[in-house]
């Protein structure tokens, strides 16, 4: 009888342990393995980089790690797998890591994934079939077909309809798709803007994909870009918005050796994307560009042409201003037919090829392409998320609110230091922003969406930040005068308490008629500002100083802006 007690007694414990060890075992197996995308030093184009992640038992919800940055969390489902989007441009090495938040109020986290980002890519064609490695990180093809030659084998694939309707299903799992080539070029799509904004963009829209515009040729009808801005219009939305995710255009320099005054080619390319930024507030894909002129004019067939050299340094130049360009997402060169090749011609462009098509052998400017707009591969974080923020750069008595304000999400990543210095303008419309988001619930797109409102990228000449035109479209802040914004200049205290009126009245908060502060510095309160004082005082949002002064024009630290956006809840 002893016997079969004990071993009874055995076979419960063995029964309830059991399950916990299965469960530390699942969650050991998470920590090495739980990332399922981007894999280990995977190199992925710019811009949206999409994490997916196995399940985790007894998770309630995960949250998604950039370069030890929180970003989006995802609650838990009854879902195998799951997936988020982060969104990096900025070329060079990263880490993700994966934090599993458990019923039991216990975290768990993935070992960090490296990964790296290039813009990098190329428009393929079956010429390139014998191309050099490029260290490309996409490509396409002007049509929905991948190629399946080994030059872009595991490369990224972005599907474009050339001519016509997206194809609902050729679009399989892809998550971005491109729109009609060239449509304002009468060799290439060759269809009008209302054509295809009435009779093809529905389909594109209705993919539920991410979507770049049909790329332009740009020069249509003597009317630089007319094509693009006509389209923009015919799809614009009720409340401003475009139904495109990102703007794709096509860019050739005639004669990139022209030095003559205003002939600058690279200062041309940069305008014209400084110009499409502040018109749409969409990020860039250059989707062709390279130099070429028709008639010839290069220096192995007319003496007064272009020569390599030039199509080097411009190249070099331009690539350097495309990879550090916080609003253009990917490029891909256009490899013209080399000297060897028939391809387009010479005439079109030879000195512009990247590689010699009978061997595959890179060009020299070929292997420029392949050399630039690389990550390092050296400068990844090995450490896992600090998921206490340090504020030891705060003093002492604002370190609660700041830490406040960061849980409360509305704290943007670079202003969680050097603290006690003075805020700028543009951040503190940032903070301002961010904090009406927090405060409603609502993204501002969908503020201004409601108000009937828009941002204005023309109404200040120095300033094309988001969050600041959207400010200003909002009402919680203005301008310095002469169409200037002076997005840099100190901060005060009278500014602050301006501005925070204003954010309320957007808010739909009543304002109005605040008791007097009674400074004994109230004079020197300017006209612009003594509202906001009275209501910030009398809301308890802000306060005077010893001897009952208010220092208007005293400067605004980092600190005391985030106390203050803490103590409005």
């Amino acid at each position: 009888m002893k016997k079969i007690l004990s071993f009874s007694l055995a076979v419960c414990v063995l029964l309830s342990v059991f399950p916990f060890h299965t469960t530390l075992a699942a969650e050991d197996n998470w920590r090495s393995g739980g990332i399922l995308a981007p894999a280990r030093e995977q190199l992925v184009p710019a811009g949206p980089v999409w994490v997916r992640w196995s399940a985790v038992p007894n998770a309630a919800r995960y949250i998604v790690y950039l370069d030890d940055l929180p970003g989006e969390t995802v609650p838990a489902a009854n879902s195998e797998t799951f997936e988020a989007e982060l969104y990096t441009v900025e070329v060079a090495a990263h880490t993700v890591w994966i934090e599993a938040q458990l019923t039991n109020g216990e975290s768990i986290l993935t070992e960090p994934r490296t990964f790296y980002v290039s813009k990098k890519g190329i428009g393929f064609f079956s010429e390139l079939s014998n191309m050099e490695e490029m260290n490309l990180s996409w490509y396409y093809t002007w049509s929905a077909n991948p190629s399946n030659q080994k030059a872009v084998s595991g490369l990224d694939f972005t599907p474009m309809f050339w001519n016509g309707s997206a194809n609902q299903s050729r679009i399989g799992d892809y998550k971005t798709i491109l729109g009609c080539n060239e449509p304002d070029h009468p060799d290439q799509a060759n269809v009008s803007a209302a054509n295809v904004a009435k009779n093809w963009w529905p389909s594109f829209v209705s993919s539920g994909k991410r979507l770049g515009s049909p790329a332009a040729a740009w020069e249509y009808e003597n009317k630089p870009g007319q094509w693009l801005y006509d389209f923009m219009e015919l799809i614009k939305q009720p409340d401003g918005s475009y139904p495109v995710d990102f703007i794709a255009i096509h860019d050739y320099a005639g004669w990139p050796g022209n030095t003559d005054e205003g002939a600058d080619q690279i200062a041309g390319f940069r305008s014209k994307i400084e110009d499409l930024w502040n018109r749409y507030r969409k990020p860039i894909w250059i989707t062709e560009f390279a130099v070429a002129n028709w008639p010839s004019n290069q220096d192995d067939i007319q003496s007064w042409g272009y020569t390599k050299q030039h199509v080097y340094d411009y190249m070099d130049k331009l690539l350097t201003f495309i990879n550090d360009c916080p609003y253009i997402e990917r490029y891909a060169w256009f490899s013209f037919g080399d000297p060897d090749g028939n391809r387009y011609g010479e005439s079109a462009g030879s000195h512009a090829a990247l590689t010699v098509r009978s061997t595959g052998e890179l060009t020299r400017l070929g292997e420029l392409y392949r050399d630039k707009g690389n990550p390092d591969k050296t400068t990844a974080s090995a450490l896992l998320p600090n998921k206490t923020p340090n504020v030891s750069s705060a003093d002492v008595w604002a370190r609660e609110a700041i830490l406040s304000a960061i849980e409360k999400g509305f704290v943007p990543a670079d202003l969680r230091t050097d603290y006690t210095g003075v805020i700028t303008r543009l951040d503190f419309c940032r903070l301002a922003v961010r904090y009406m988001e927090y405060s409603t619930g609502k993204t501002v797109d969908e503020i201004l969406s409601e108000k009937g409102l828009r941002r204005d990228g023309t109404v200040f000449t120095d300033v094309t930040n988001s969050d600041v035109l959207a400010a200003y479209a909002l009402g919680i802040t203005s301008g310095a005068g002469g169409g200037k914004f002076n997005p840099y200049g100190q901060f005060t205290r009278q500014s602050a308490a301006g501005m925070i009126m204003n954010l309320h009245r957007a808010m739909g908060i009543d304002v109005s008629d605040p008791p007097p502060s009674g400074f004994a510095d109230a004079d020197k309160i300017s006209v612009w500002s003594k509202a906001g004082v009275d209501y910030c005082v009398s809301a308890g949002i802000m306060a005077g100083g010893s001897g009952n002064v208010f220092n208007p024009d005293g400067a605004y630290t980092l600190q005391a802006s985030l106390v203050t956006f803490d103590n409005m809840g």
